[in-house]
This record gives C-alpha cells, sequence and structure tokens, in this order.
C-alpha cells in the first residue's frame, strides 16, 4: 500500500485533502500500535524508522494522537541507539539527551495539568493520567538496561546510578498511581500492554528497594499497594491473570522477610548485589516461576545478575 511514503506530487493531486490526510492517519494508527506491541513483546519492528518519510499531520483536531505519534517515533530511536543489539554499551550522557526529549514531550502534552475529565464521556486518551503513563513507561525501559548493568563510579561523584534508580523507582511508582486515579474514576478494559505496564514497573519497584538493602520508604509503600490493587483489579475481570497477581505479593512478602532478617554488610553501592548473601536463592527461585519463557528475565536482564 506504501502508506509510509510521503506522495510525490503527481500521486498527491489525485486524493482530494480529505484523502490524504485519512490516508496519514491509518498509517500513523498502525504505526502506534507496531510499536507499542514490539516494544512491548521485545520483537524487531514491522517498519524501521529509516524507511518512513511520510510526515505526521498536525492537526488541532487529533492533538492527542499527533503528540502520541511524535513519543512513539523517540521510543523508537530510543530502542534502536540504547537497546540495538550493536550497542554494547549507552552512554549517560545519550540516556540524558533522550530523558530531556522525554520531558520535553511531557512539557507539551496537549492537556493542561490542571485539567479535570470527570464528566460523562470523557476520552481516555485525553486525560493528563493517560499521558503521565505513556512517559512514565518510556522513562523507564530508557532507563532498564542502566540500572541492571551500572558502570564504576569515581569515589566522590555523584552516583548516576543511584540517579537513575531512583528515576526509574519514580516513574514505576508513577505508572502504577496513575493506572489506579483512571481506574477509580472509571473501571478501565484490560489488556496485555496494560498488564505488561503495571507488573513490570512493580518489579522495578520491588528491584529497586531490593538494591537498596533498605526497607522501602512510606512513598515507595504506597506505591507497592497501587500495583497491587491494579492488578487485583485486572485479575477480578480477567481470572487468567491472577498468576501475576499472586506472584507479585508473594514476591513483595518475601523481599520485606529477606531485608528484616538481613544485615546488610559493608557495600560500595555498586551492581549487581550480591544475592546469596540476603537470601537470594529463595528469592530468585520464587521469581523464576514468573520467567518460564524467559521474557521478563531477559528485559531486566537477569542471568547476569544471578550468573
Amino acid at each position: 500500500m506504501g502508506l509510509h511514503r510521503n506522495l510525490r506530487d503527481s500521486r498527491a493531486r489525485q486524493l482530494n485533502t480529505d484523502d490524504l490526510n485519512l490516508r496519514n492517519r491509518v498509517f500513523w494508527s498502525a504505526y502506534i500500535l507496531d510499536r507499542a506491541v514490539s516494544l512491548t513483546l521485545g520483537r524487531p519492528f514491522a517498519l524501521a524508522e529509516h524507511e518512513i518519510d511520510v510526515p505526521v499531520h498536525d492537526s488541532p483536531k487529533y492533538q492527542s494522537f499527533t503528540h502520541m505519534c511524535h513519543l512513539r517515533r523517540l521510543e523508537s530511536r530510543i530502542h534502536r541507539e540504547i537497546f540495538g543489539a550493536d550497542v554494547h554499551e549507552a552512554s549517560d550522557e545519550k540516556i540524558d539527551c533522550f530523558r530531556y526529549e522525554l520531558d520535553a514531550w511531557l512539557l507539551a502534552v496537549p492537556v493542561p495539568i490542571e485539567a479535570s475529565f470527570v464528566l460523562p464521556g470523557y476520552s481516555l486518551y485525553d486525560t493528563r493520567e493517560f499521558f503521565n503513563i505513556q512517559y512514565s513507561k518510556a522513562l523507564r525501559m530508557l532507563l532498564q538496561r542502566r540500572i541492571t548493568t551500572p558502570k564504576k563510579e569515581a569515589e566522590g561523584e555523584v552516583s548516576k546510578t543511584a540517579e537513575y534508580m531512583a528515576l526509574s523507582a519514580r516513574a514505576s511508582g508513577d505508572i502504577c498511581q496513575h493506572y489506579k486515579v483512571l481506574h477509580q474514576r472509571s473501571p478501565l478494559g484490560w489488556n496485555l500492554l496494560a498488564l505488561h505496564s503495571i507488573f513490570t514497573a512493580g518489579l522495578t519497584l520491588l528491584y529497586s528497594s531490593w538494591t537498596r538493602k533498605d526497607r522501602p520508604d512510606l512513598v515507595a509503600l504506597e506505591d507497592i499497594r497501587a500495583c497491587s490493587s491494579v492488578l487485583f483489579a485486572i485479575s477480578e475481570q480477567w481470572p487468567s491473570t491472577k498468576r501475576f497477581r499472586d506472584i507479585f505479593e508473594t514476591l513483595a512478602r518475601e523481599m520485606m522477610d529477606i531485608l528484616q532478617r538481613s544485615q546488610p554488610p559493608d557495600w560500595n553501592g555498586l551492581f549487581p548485589v550480591d544475592t546469596n548473601a540476603f537470601g537470594g536463592e529463595s528469592f530468585w527461585s520464587i521469581f523464576d516461576d514468573l520467567v518460564e519463557d524467559d521474557y521478563i528475565r531477559d528485559q531486566f536482564r537477569l542471568e547476569e545478575m544471578m550468573g
């Protein structure tokens, strides 16, 4: 169909403006879906970025849609330059550049911060919470490899690993909290993409607490509770997901027990952690029940931490 290519003048003249705009929206709708599914499943994109030259149609009528197109393009670049098969190690400078681009995207969200969408018939995709979730998901993805494969840092320097860990934990907490707010406002219909976002956010929260070798603070506990609440809501509508809810609850309880029983040794703040020193074998044996297909393990690069 060639929807990904910009029409030359001769072909464009054969279509009226409405048809051209429809053609544009059809392609970018398919693009958004492809990127969302591919990033979630860890699969190659159906179409590489360099093969696309059709512009995103900026229309005031479709501001939210257009803004999501821009985010998906940014996520595609992150995936290529941070997680590409030929990328051995991304620099902190590159990570920070992408982070600033994500921050700029969030600031340009076409929904006022003080907007309230409690009227009947409001669109989920025009809420501030929806855009905050998308931002937080992208930020968590950007930082995931860095927080699980940190670099040695010179003594006396501000720890970038600690900074990224805090940012990742906050992004994960925001994912859970915003989903909780949206569901409380009006019950949501759940799908695999939402389940993946919430569950991996919860795992990141637990991982963040685990690497600090300290009990979570009040904010982290509230975020973990929010994750549990949303997973419970999903399992009520989607019974086959109860296993995810139960595993997360078991992991959270086991982690708390391990942290309470353990006396942290002297530790210089570098990762990966010594799981055996903290009862790690029992912790990971519970986690292994989840990752029979190695999908979550691959995302978190846990085989490197456990090997």
